[in-house]
């Protein structure tokens, strides 16, 4: 297994900014986000199905990681690719409520 900092690396070129994107305040979960995170709870989801800046808040915020696990695509079926994966701060999220 690689570390997480090279995982980080496969998913962004550079290293993903710890900031928000836009501006310095960090504002709650959008309903998108909230969704996104749902449907990451019930299986983990291939990175190429979630929108780039969610799973950067996600990352950012550590209510996912990164895994590998096999490809649910047909053209590279069953090769390792990078799934985000719920944590137990992304659980006590959901759980919290908007």
């Amino acid at each position: 297994m690689t570390d997480e900092r090279d995982s980080y690396r496969r998913l962004w070129p550079s290293d993903p900014p710890r900031t928000p994107l836009h501006g310095t305040k960090t504002h709650p979960l959008s309903e998108i986000a909230r969704g996104e995170l749902a449907d990451i709870a019930l299986a983990p989801v291939p990175c190429q199905g979630v929108n780039p800046g969610v799973a950067n808040r996600l990352l950012r915020e550590d209510l996912v990681e990164l895994v590998d696990l096999p490809s649910p695509f047909p053209t590279h079926k069953g090769k390792k690719i990078q799934h985000l994966k719920i944590t137990d701060a992304g659980r006590r999220a959901l759980a919290a409520g908007p």
